[in-house]
């Protein structure tokens, strides 16, 4: 189900967005850029490879396309890989367009040069807003649906000891703390799904 309503969502809104070009003047070719694509989408790859193991990102897709999940952990670790990548290709697109903007200026004296630069700079970041919106947000959301439909409370590091107990939740954290104990928890459940995968391998 998840799989047909997002190749619905991405044929109305990438049919409308062309359909605009169109009647603008514009040709879709001008919007296929190989190399734009690869600065993108290429750098970001490698990004999300560094930061999740292979085994996590296989696994935060499936549960994004409907996949049964083994508990809420694991569903916020899959949105934490959704909401790196969504960032991850913001930022690639916005370093393609310093890529494309350094080749045009080294080219200002040639200018039958300059325009091809600045395609790659525009179109890099087009491409990355696109891939955002159309991959990294969508299938983010998805997750954040199914992990707001589980009502199975959360504990994160010491808060697994209740407050009357002495321990310390993620409620009762100042702000920062919250967060950064958010990150560390994430990263603990990244590395127990890793060692699980390769034990039952």
């Amino acid at each position: 189900m998840v799989i047909v309503r997002m190749c619905l969502g991405a044929i109305l809104g990438l049919g409308l967005f062309l359909g605009g070009m169109l009647i603008e003047g514009n040709h879709v070719a001008s919007v296929l850029q190989l190399t734009a694509f690869l600065l993108v989408a290429g750098t970001n790859l490698g990004f999300v490879c560094m930061a999740y193991p292979f085994s996590t990102q296989v696994r935060s897709w499936r549960l994004a396309l409907g996949a049964k999940s083994s508990g809420r952990p694991e569903l916020l670790v899959a949105r934490h890989y959704f909401a790196t990548m969504g960032v991850g290709f913001f930022v690639c697109g916005i370093a393609g367009v310093i890529v494309g903007l350094i080749h045009a200026m080294e080219n200002l004296d040639k200018p039958d040069e300059l325009g091809p630069g600045v395609a790659v700079a525009f179109i890099s970041l087009l491409y990355g807003m696109m891939l955002q919106l159309f991959v990294a947000a969508p299938l983010g959301d998805a997750i954040a649906a199914r992990i707001a439909g589980d009502k199975a409370p959360v504990q994160s590091g010491v808060a697994a000891r209740s407050p009357n107990e002495g321990g310390t939740t993620l409620s009762t954290m100042p702000p920062d703390t919250n967060v950064i104990a958010l990150h560390a928890k994430i990263g603990e459940l990244v590395m127990q799904i890793d060692n699980h995968d390769k034990r039952s391998a």
